[in-house]
């Protein structure tokens, strides 16, 4: 088979001998789904969708950001002076 890397996808087709192109060059192209599809996608002519998961990692930090400043007025409840403090807006505006 000549190969010198593993993992190694090879098309074989359903007549005749399998040609170089029937090899997939992951040095050259790459290892992501993306490039997998696509090299699929030319050998046989399948469409294959890559589905991505969505990026939940804003959503996370926002939602714990909000439980912070939630956690810090909880726990000011009793003296909540610091809100009427220009200085303190300043800063926080800066």
């Amino acid at each position: 088979m000549k190969l010198n890397t593993a993992p190694v996808y090879m098309h074989f087709p359903p007549k005749g001998k399998p040609k170089p192109a029937d090899t997939m060059d992951i040095q050259r192209v790459g290892f992501g789904a993306d490039a997998i599809a696509k090299w699929i996608h030319e050998r046989t002519d399948i469409q294959i969708r890559v589905f991505r998961p969505p990026n939940y990692s804003s959503t996370v930090a926002i939602a714990m950001l909000m439980v912070m400043v939630g956690g810090f007025l909880y726990l000011r409840r009793n003296n909540l002076d610091f809100i009427y403090n220009k200085t303190m807006w300043g800063f926080g505006a800066l």
